[in-house]
């Protein structure tokens, strides 16, 4: 996948990593901060290097960007591709797919967390998020799904108000 031409598609950008491109760029500035501290004391297979680095800024061979790291994450995350399809779409193994995806899927995690943007399980959680966020800032990801009907009646008015009906 050729990043930089993805990158000037808005709708194919957003398709394959469920972000525009500004909250792309937002979310790389953690991200790319949390790299420089996982590569800076880890080497590519995410084992500890006897001494850190000096240059965690230096390029990688199959992923040589923060922006490629992050996309490369994005993509996988959004559309769970079978590893050696993703492999093959940025020209390397499955064995090193898989191996980015280890590497990445933690660096992701911290910059998700450290910007506060990690999902929430608890309503009150989300309350807390909505309130801090301002009005623009804030969307759902939600689906929609059929529930099977209760046969008990009133364990169907709990669940179902009757107003929206389903299509055949």
């Amino acid at each position: 996948m050729k990043y930089f031409e993805i990158r000037q598609r808005d709708k194919q950008f957003k398709s394959l990593t469920s972000l525009t491109v500004e909250e792309f760029d937002f979310l790389k500035s953690s991200f790319s901060s949390k790299w420089r501290n996982f590569y800076r004391i880890h080497d590519l297979k995410g084992k500890k290097r006897k001494a850190p680095i000096l240059n965690p800024e230096k390029d990688t061979p199959t992923l040589p960007t923060v922006d490629e790291k992050l996309f490369f994450i994005l993509v996988y995350f959004k559309n769970y591709s079978l590893q050696e399809m993703l492999g093959a779409s940025y020209g390397f193994s499955q064995a090193q797919a898989s191996r980015w995806i280890k590497i990445l899927r933690p660096v992701l995690q911290d910059s998700l967390k450290s910007l506060q943007l990690l999902p929430q399980r608890k309503g009150s959680q989300v309350s807390q998020v909505l309130t801090r966020l301002k009005a623009s800032q804030c969307f759902q990801d939600v689906t929609e799904r059929l529930i099977n009907r209760a046969e008990d009646d009133t364990t169907q008015k709990e669940f179902y108000s009757g107003k929206k009906k389903s299509t055949p």
